[in-house]
């Protein structure tokens, strides 16, 4: 397992190849900004990762998240435990896509990070976990084998806010398993500000 380490993207999160440095912005984020405020990761996606991940997601090997879930929290405590958060929102699957699969990945990475997070600061978490605001209404073709641009079309208008009133002024951590051109959850910062959200970032278990 690969953990993150800086230099790395001050906004998207990406390694870079050079180890010498320090954090900065790249280039593909200066060029085409993003409408997340800062992608944190915890591992890369190689090696036994990007085996693992798959078999959570598409075989139900559930048991993975016993390694998963620790690695959430250390990347949750890094990166974001002092940061004001309102909400913490894991990113939603479509309803069909949740019947096929039995479950939503992001939401088990995210399930007891409030209670964990509670036991190691003494204290309960101010924010709280949102599954209901912002849902998935486009039933997306696999990702897999899409350029960025094929991605951000196939996820365009994927998303809606049910209540704007639950949104509006909130900053709101977004949590996913994989974080690859971002489209994903770029699309939902997106609509999530377009509801008056204040400010949308993300953590991830994984980034290429």
């Amino acid at each position: 397992v690969t953990p993150v380490e800086p230099p790395f993207c001050t906004v998207c999160g990406k390694m870079f190849a050079s180890r010498a440095g320090d954090n900065h912005t790249c280039e593909p984020c200066i060029k085409q900004p993003s409408f997340l405020g800062m992608v944190r990761a915890c591992v890369s996606y190689d090696g036994i990762i990007r085996d693992a991940v798959p078999l959570l997601k598409y075989s139900g090997k559930l048991s993975l998240l016993k390694a998963f879930e620790p690695m959430m929290q250390k990347g949750f405590m890094d990166y974001f435990v002092d940061n004001h958060i309102d909400i913490v929102m894991p990113i939603p699957l479509h309803k069909k896509k949740v019947m096929q699969r039995g479950f939503n990945q992001a939401y088990l990475l995210a399930r007891n990070l409030r209670e964990k997070v509670g036991s190691i600061r003494d204290e309960q978490p101010t924010w709280q976990m949102d599954l209901q605001s912002l849902i998935r209404i486009k039933m997306t073709a696999p990702q897999t084998g899409f350029d960025i641009k094929e991605r951000r079309k196939n996820l365009k208008n994927a998303f809606q806010v049910k209540d704007s009133k639950r949104i509006k002024n909130r900053s709101i951590l977004l949590i996913d398993d994989v974080f690859t051109t971002g489209a994903t959850a770029n699309e939902a910062a997106k609509t999530l500000l377009k509801a008056g959200a204040e400010r949308v970032d993300a953590l991830v278990l994984a980034r290429t």
